[in-house]
């Protein structure tokens, strides 16, 4: 009798004793040792009978049609589970006790993708390869670097990297901005930048500030600890709480200081603009002072200015006055 092959060429074949030409447990022995066609969608969720298969003995393997994979059965009973066997003309799948790695079947080892068998690290290469990654990447976790980083803006010169000198940032290959770290101000790592800095924003110091150079703002800045400023343009505002020593400041905005402006240099001086006067303004029911004598003329003179001084009561002290003071009782 005709052995009674499947109609759909998959699954496998049910023969009979006494009644086929094939002793059933032979025929089954051999069917079991060869590569049987199924037709899956999902095999993560088949069943021997929805396979159309006698059984899923651990060490069958199968070519599913279905996405044209070979698989081996790894369980005899449920929950089933198969492994997917890779093959290809140049890549290579190498098993060890402890890792795993992908790689060209003609490359030396450790020269592709290789995975921690129980930590599930994954390292690309060796040590000093080139990994190129063609698309985006995401990064969902930590990611550590051995070495230094470079990204290159796509269909652009632009790059950020770091080297041992520090970040740099480079938005279109020629205008370079090296951010680092050091101890050059005092004994507290500091952050540096080794080109003028423009700020369109505003600026929140709680801590001391110390500049060295020009500083320009189109924002306000609002210092409420002690700050060092070598010189500082201020377009909007500059709001100091606390103490300030500048060398100079040119405002065309308002500067309001709640603390003392200490203003150095070799000729400190504080200056209204071309063809304005300057302007001293307290506020309401407020005075303007001095903690010493006004004096008129070059640096080092020691002629003071005479005033017109009103005293409601009391005698006035001559000697703290120059003479030519008008004294109003």
């Amino acid at each position: 009798m005709t052995e009674p092959i499947p109609v759909s060429g998959y699954g496998d074949a049910d023969w009979i004793d006494l009644s086929d030409n094939w002793r059933d447990a032979d025929a089954t022995w051999l069917q079991e040792r060869s590569i049987v066609r199924i037709n899956v969608a999902d095999l993560a969720a088949a069943t021997p009978l929805s396979a159309g298969v006698a059984n899923f003995t651990n060490g069958r393997m199968f070519f599913n049609d279905y996405n044209d994979t070979l698989v081996i059965s790894t369980t005899s009973t449920t929950p089933y589970s198969f492994k997917t066997i890779a093959s290809s003309d140049h890549i290579l799948i190498k098993d060890g006790a402890s890792t795993s790695e992908l790689k060209a079947s003609a490359a030396a080892d450790g020269t592709g993708v290789t995975i921690n068998n129980t930590t599930g690290v994954v390292s690309i290469g060796v040590s000093g390869s080139t990994t190129t990654v063609g698309g985006a990447l995401t990064v969902s976790e930590a990611t550590t670097l051995s070495g230094y980083l470079t990204s290159l803006k796509a269909g652009s010169s632009g790059s950020i990297s770091t080297s041992s000198s520090g970040l740099v940032i480079n938005t279109s290959g020629s205008n370079a901005v090296t951010v680092t770290t050091s101890t050059a101000v005092g004994s507290a790592t500091t952050l540096e930048i080794n080109n003028p800095v423009k700020i369109t924003g505003s600026i929140n110091t709680t801590a001391g500030a110390n500049i060295t150079g020009t500083t320009a703002l189109t924002g306000g800045l609002n210092v409420s600890g002690t700050s060092a400023l070598s010189a500082v343009t201020v377009s909007t505002s500059l709001g100091v709480t606390g103490l300030t020593t500048a060398a100079a400041i040119t405002a065309s905005g308002v500067v309001t200081a709640n603390g003392t402006i200490v203003v150095g240099g070799t000729s400190p001086s504080v200056l209204s603009a071309t063809g304005k006067d300057l302007l001293l303004n307290a506020a309401s029911s407020q005075a303007i002072r001095t903690t010493s004598s006004f004096y008129y003329g070059s640096s080092g003179t020691t002629t003071k200015n005479a005033w017109v001084i009103y005293q409601s009561s009391g005698t006035p002290t001559v000697g703290d006055y120059p003479e030519g003071t008008i004294w109003i009782s």
